[in-house]
């Protein structure tokens, strides 16, 4: 991640407008419902008073899938939703979801690449299991389907704390999260992943 910029929600027609400040930038598109992705789009970079036409963006149905369960460490399900996400290495892309409750199986739709598998744990919705190991990587090709299982473990120990400015005075107005990456394991830092709020 290269730092934060602005974001719009598209209008009913697919157009949309973003303010931001004077910078180089790259641009994404987010679809909520993961049916679709942006393919790569060059950098732009923005003067003062700037008004850039970027044009229209094709999309890219998504063609590939990844299935799998979430399993614990004697290969059963834990019995409770956890979060399975994926993001691209190289490029834009993302997808995540929620695993089957009963059987703990998940399927996410991706387009072909390199893709990063993982657990994400958000406090409060799944927050007792954590992933074991590494995230997995899958290369998928169009109208591939590739299966991988992911094993979680319980988090039977806790860390607690309080965030201070450098007078000492507690911070109440950031929204954010503390992560805890566990040593010599590489993990994608989406909101909420492998962390809590305090």
């Amino acid at each position: 991640m290269n730092g934060m910029g602005a974001n719009a929600q598209l209008s009913g027609d697919g157009s949309f407008t973003l303010s931001i400040p004077v910078g180089a930038y790259n641009l994404d598109v987010h679809d909520m419902e993961q049916n679709y992705s942006v393919p790569d789009l060059a950098p732009v970079s923005l003067a003062e008073n700037e008004v850039l036409d970027i044009g229209t963006i094709t999309l890219i149905a998504r063609s590939g899938t990844i299935t799998g369960f979430v399993l614990d460490q004697n290969g059963d399900s834990v019995g409770v939703q956890l979060n399975v996400s994926a993001h691209r290495m190289r490029g834009m892309g993302w997808a995540n979801t929620m695993t089957d409750v009963g059987d703990g199986s998940f399927t996410l739709n991706v387009f072909p690449g390199e893709w990063m598998l993982e657990l994400q744990s958000f406090t409060g919705q799944g927050s007792e299991y954590v992933m074991d190991g590494n995230p997995e990587s899958i290369k998928i090709v169009a109208n591939e389907t590739v299966s991988k299982n992911l094993t979680t473990v319980a988090a039977t120990a806790t860390i607690s704390g309080s965030i201070v400015d450098t007078d000492g005075v507690a911070i109440t107005d950031m929204f954010g999260w503390v992560f805890a990456d566990k040593a010599g394991i590489e993990s994608f830092k989406g909101p909420g992943l492998g962390g809590a709020s305090f």
